[in-house]
């Protein structure tokens, strides 16, 4: 039997389909998660956090996020003597939330602090907010170990 051009149309549109449903179940075996489950709610303090980040443009130190060796390190550069950061380090692994990280800032002598995540390797989003002096300072970073 002979293909015209009629049976070649209906083939390509079959074939259009076919992988159009075979794209339709792999998406619904793909898990979606929130970065935190109080994602739209954290959302609504944007004001908040931009504030803290303009509040850490212009001080006089800074604060670098890196990694090293599969671990993540959180550098305080130019702190004033006497003032003691306190606040938290928070680790969100956009795809999978068993193991994202909050932790309290605890500096070495160093002004540096070492941060072994949960997971082994992967994109993480490390957001550091912490206070001093009574203002609050925020700074943000993707890291990929």
């Amino acid at each position: 039997m002979k293909l015209h051009w009629g049976h070649k149309i209906g083939i390509v549109y079959a074939l259009f389909a076919g992988s159009m449903i075979f794209m339709l179940i792999l998406s619904m075996q793909e898990k979606h998660e929130l970065v935190n489950e109080n994602y739209y709610e954290n959302e609504l303090a944007v004001q908040g956090k931009i504030n803290a980040d303009k509040n850490l443009k212009t001080a006089d130190f800074d604060v670098d996020i890196s990694s090293a060796n599969k671990q993540i390190l959180v550098s305080f550069m130019g702190l004033p003597s006497g003032d003691v950061p306190t606040g938290t380090v928070m680790l969100y692994k956009p795809d999978d939330s068993s193991l994202d990280q909050t932790i309290d800032v605890a500096l070495n002598a160093d002004n540096k602090m070492l941060i072994q995540p949960i997971g082994d390797h992967g994109r993480y989003k490390v957001s550091v907010r912490f206070k001093m002096s009574g203002i609050d300072y925020l700074k943000e970073k993707q890291v990929v170990l």
